[in-house]
């Protein structure tokens, strides 16, 4: 009976130290929600890769707006 509650706590322990960095990877701090950004210009590229997306476009520096 002991040896199954310490597996049990074990495997507790390593899934909550296991989950932080999982949700630290998409968490919102990068994005500034109050100030959206608009971007124009034409896409070049679409890759639709796992587990990411990347959208390629082109637009002229005289656009850039800082």
């Amino acid at each position: 009976m002991k040896s199954k509650l310490f597996a049990v706590l074990a495997a507790g322990v390593v899934l909550f130290l296991v989950s932080g960095p999982l949700f630290a990877h998409h968490g919102g701090a990068q994005y500034d929600a109050k100030h959206p950004v608009t971007v124009t210009g034409t896409v070049t590229e679409f890759l639709f890769t796992n587990p990411h997306v990347q959208i390629h476009c082109y637009g002229s520096a005289a656009q850039r707006r800082e």
